[in-house]
């Protein structure tokens, strides 16, 4: 089983958003941020070229949009929320409520667990943060390996890591092209789709579950793939 982190496992601190609206003059609801983040990744994912959308200042104006924010206003925020993030104040620090009971009935019916992300490198803190380092058997941190998605080679690591071949895995992750697109292309069994804000477009034919327990739930109802 291989599993993404961001809005999977972990989720952003809507109030570090909020804070540094307000100290730019804006004003975010509760909630606004995480939202608008969910409707960045299915943009991103829907672009003509979703890796230069998301390496660029696209993704940026996107979420400053999607947040009800002046493109100037946005870039400011987003600009701010990640210089605390580097420096002191995490962003991805919130932990799913249900991912610990998830992972942990995945782990019992016989399933290894591969968490894999494009990360800075803290990965492995940030899962031992929340709680959840130890109901996964591997970590796969794009910085720290030097393969992000959505390159084949990431998907193929981890499965290595967790001894099984890519076709015997499962992925689990949030973003339509960067996880399940990828993983399918790559090789994988299966690919399921989390949307924890049901924030894709209603003219997108995936199915999409609320979190990572109801992928779970389909996983284990359907046997999805192996142990893996």
């Amino acid at each position: 089983m291989l599993v993404d982190a961001g809005r999977v496992l972990v989720h952003p601190d809507d109030q570090l958003f909020r804070q540094e609206a307000l100290a730019v003059g804006c004003t975010l609801a509760a909630g606004a941020a995480t939202i608008a983040l969910g409707r960045t990744v299915w943009e991103g994912a829907a672009a003509s070229d979703p890796i230069a959308f998301w390496n660029s200042t696209a993704k940026i104006d996107a979420w400053s949009r999607h947040a009800g924010l002046a493109t100037r206003s946005g870039r400011a925020v987003w600009e701010r929320v990640h210089r605390r993030d580097r420096e002191d104040t995490p962003l991805w620090s919130k932990p799913d409520p249900g991912a610990a009971v998830a992972l942990q009935r995945l782990r019992q019916a016989g399933y290894l667990i591969a968490v894999v992300s494009n990360n800075d490198g803290r990965l492995h803190h940030q899962l031992t943060a929340s709680g959840l380092i130890h109901h996964v058997n591997a970590v796969v941190d794009s910085a720290q390996v030097g393969l992000a998605k959505p390159s084949p080679e990431i998907f193929d690591h981890a499965a290595t890591q967790l001894g099984v071949r890519l076709d015997q895995c499962v992925m689990i992750g949030d973003d339509p092209y960067f996880d399940i697109h990828a993983s399918l292309h790559a090789g994988a069994a299966a690919a399921l789709l989390i949307d924890p804000g049901d924030d894709r477009p209603c003219t997108w034919p995936t199915i999409a579950y609320p979190d990572l327990g109801g992928a779970a739930d389909a996983v284990l109802d359907r046997g999805a793939g192996p142990a893996a």
